[in-house]
């Protein structure tokens, strides 16, 4: 421990190799991995560290450091949690299990169970992250129920206690209030997901075991997990995310284990230990690789066809401009949520590896665009160019289009005949871009702005996405998913109680601001289904409300979902126009919402879809996008078409035909739109 005991300190690191209440795999490197990620925390990154190992990580001991950080947390600050030592599960009166982390005074057999379960992090995450969104956990234990007697490479967990009476002091804890059986997305890790306020690197998944192994450079014994992050983490510089350090670690642990296979979870693109967020380029991963075979994570679901070739770059490439890639595929296999690809060729033996980013170089043709009006005359020769470099936009010079750019002159008054009066005088030259009613729909941009133009086109493509996704539906009316999903609205007022959101007269639902949004889903499907629920902003932001990035669990049939609808037990939905509104000239005094409700018999990452808002790009966000992005198919398959939008390829002079790949999954998609009202 510390020499000082203080409260006052941003990271607990807890590190057990001695359990003397249980009989389970002996553990020799998990005071290492705590002493050495201290020493890291604290010398690289500026951690005030408050360090536990063995007969001071208790139950008692563990709950104190994560209540202290709670009371010693300021807002926005950093704050990192690293167990290092034995997983283990408790049963239910249910039949269900729960996940622990098994301090050193915690027993099995005639001992009592002191575990640290899976609903006291969440209870603990909910507090912790309503003063700072900047969590990030990294868990170095197994969640599997059995024991493993692996010499070489011993696993760190403790066998299911079955015990009726093992959760009784874990009730007392959480209060009597806490729910014993309720449905929650787990995640693949076994840990509680529950919003992009914290990142969790766990050493496996729920059902896998996690190894120790001996560093060749001291000699010492180390979890996997712990041992190639820390590794990794005297190695990096500049700036890097938690995915560009996650897909570095995964893939060395994979590489020696394969049974076990890290996880990342919540926010996967903020800054290691830090508060900023690095956009990544649009890719895919790869999974994995065998000979002149490749894996590549992405299926029919998302739109991919056979014979699209594919470019692969280095894990943690941010952009494509300048990079050397890996080597070069074409897919030849397409399943609902994988694909196969033969590797055409690669820059040296063994270059293309498990974690590389993939982006497409060419496909079928045939797009969906968004035609963009455009003024004739010279001033505008640079935007035309840019808008038919795009695989989204299309310049149109007809009278029916989507959106329309203007370069305004300077002028001193406004008549009935200016174009976009609601912008007044003007100074200098500006470019402003309106849809059909001459409405703004992103603020303007002054021309002499080296980067204007190109701000604009990232701003027509993220509206063009949102629209994709606005117009989803499935082409199907009678599909076997059809009316499968039941949503329910409610809202809470400030100082009311939880309601049913009822329309008004006129059939529409009204939210005022200030008001908390609550949903609850369930489903009437005969198998589990994977469910994303996604909010449609009201700047063209997208959001994935559910599931936490990386955390795909399927939802049983007849189980509630519930987000929002219980301020103890989960995050607040709290509805608010956003500041970036109105635009110049306009006054809002409500505004239409849409949620988007997503169920599929089979996983796929729907975190691709979310994206900043047309004002957050053009106030200087970091979201240079890379290359353009991919256009949708003009095939009839909906979920294909605005999964392809999502990914950021290259755009390609392929003129070949679609190729048709049936796919076995089902999905269904349901809209809910409701009015936002100003206060």
């Amino acid at each position: 421990m510390t020499d000082t005991v203080s409260t006052d300190f941003n990271a607990l690191v807890v590190g057990i190799n001695d359990y003397p209440y249980v009989h389970a795999n002996p553990l020799r490197g998990c005071c290492n991995d705590a002493e050495r990620m201290a020493a890291l925390l604290a010398d690289v990154y500026g951690f005030r560290v408050y360090l536990l190992l063995d007969r001071e990580a208790t139950r008692a001991g563990i709950l104190k450091g994560m209540d202290d950080l709670v009371r010693s947390a300021r807002p926005e600050e950093r704050v990192v949690v690293h167990f290092s030592g034995h997983g283990s599960r408790i049963k239910n009166p249910d039949g269900g299990t729960v996940e622990t982390l098994v301090p050193h005074d915690s027993g099995r057999g005639k001992h009592p169970n002191r575990d640290v379960t899976d609903q006291e992090l969440y209870r603990w995450l909910l507090r912790l992250s309503a003063i700072t969104p900047y969590v990030t956990l990294v868990i170095d234990s197994c969640h599997a129920g059995g024991i493993v007697r692996d010499l070489e490479a011993p696993a760190r967990g403790i066998e299911t206690d079955e015990r009726p009476e093992a959760l009784s002091e874990k009730v007392a804890y959480l209060g009597n209030d806490a729910p014993q059986s309720a449905y929650r997305d787990s995640g693949p890790s076994g840990w509680l997901p529950m919003s992009d306020r914290y990142t969790l690197i766990a050493a496996c998944r729920a059902a896998e075991r996690a190894r120790e192994i001996e560093d060749p450079a001291t000699g010492r014994i180390h979890g996997a997990l712990s041992c190639f992050l820390a590794e990794e983490l005297t190695r990096v510089e500049g700036r890097f995310s938690c995915r560009d350090l996650f897909e570095r670690v995964s893939n060395r642990v994979c590489t020696r284990f394969q049974e076990q296979n890290p996880q990342l979870e919540g926010a996967w693109d903020r800054e290691l230990f830090g508060t900023r967020h690095l956009p990544p380029m649009r890719f895919v991963p790869i999974g994995s690789r065998r000979g002149k075979r490749v894996e590549i994570e992405m299926g029919a679901v998302h739109g991919l066809v056979v014979g699209s070739e594919w470019l692969v770059y280095p894990p943690g490439t941010h952009r494509t401009d300048g990079a050397e890639p890996l080597g070069r595929l074409r897919i030849d296999d397409v399943r609902a949520v994988r694909g196969g690809a033969e590797l055409l060729d690669e820059v040296s033996p063994g270059a293309v590896v498990a974690g590389g980013r993939a982006v497409e170089t060419a496909r079928p043709a045939g797009l969906r665009r968004l035609d963009i009006s455009l003024p004739s005359d010279d001033d505008v020769a640079e935007l035309v160019q840019r808008i038919g470099r795009s695989c989204l936009l299309d310049p149109a010079y007809h009278e029916r289009w989507d959106f329309a750019v203007r370069r305004l002159a300077p002028r001193d008054r406004v008549s009935d005949t200016t174009p976009v009066p609601q912008l007044g005088r003007l100074t200098r030259p500006t470019w402003a871009v309106t849809d059909g009613s001459g409405r703004l729909v992103m603020p303007p941009k002054l021309a002499s702005s080296p980067e204007a133009v190109e701000q604009i086109v990232l701003n027509l493509e993220v509206l063009a996405r949102y629209r994709a996704l606005t117009d989803l539906h499935h082409p199907d009316p009678e599909h076997p998913l059809r009316g499968s999903l039941e949503i329910e609205l409610r809202r809470r007022r400030p100082h009311d109680d939880w309601r049913v959101a009822e329309p008004e007269p006129n059939g529409s639902i009204v939210y005022e601001e200030g008001d908390f949004l609550g949903i609850r889903l369930r489903h009437s499907h005969d198998k589990p289904l994977y469910v994303a629920i996604l909010d449609l902003g009201l700047t063209g932001a997208i959001r994935l409300l559910y599931p936490v990035r990386g955390a795909l669990r399927p939802l049983p049939p007849w189980r509630d979902l519930t987000l929002g609808g219980d301020d103890e037990e989960g995050e607040r939905l709290e509805l608010y126009v956003p500041e970036e509104l109105p635009y110049p000239g306009e006054t809002i005094e409500r505004a239409l919402e849409t949620l988007v409700f997503l169920a599929s018999t089979e996983p796929a990452d729907l975190g691709i879809l979310a994206q900043e808002s047309v004002r957050e790009r053009l106030s200087g966000a970091d979201g240079d996008g890379g290359p353009e992005t991919w256009p949708a198919p003009a095939a009839d398959r909906p979920l294909a078409t605005l999964l392809r939008l999502a990914i950021v390829g290259i755009s390609d002079r392929d003129s070949r035909a679609p190729i048709s790949q049936a796919s076995p999954e089902l999905w269904t998609v349901t809209t809910r739109s409701f009015w936002l009202r100003r206060r």
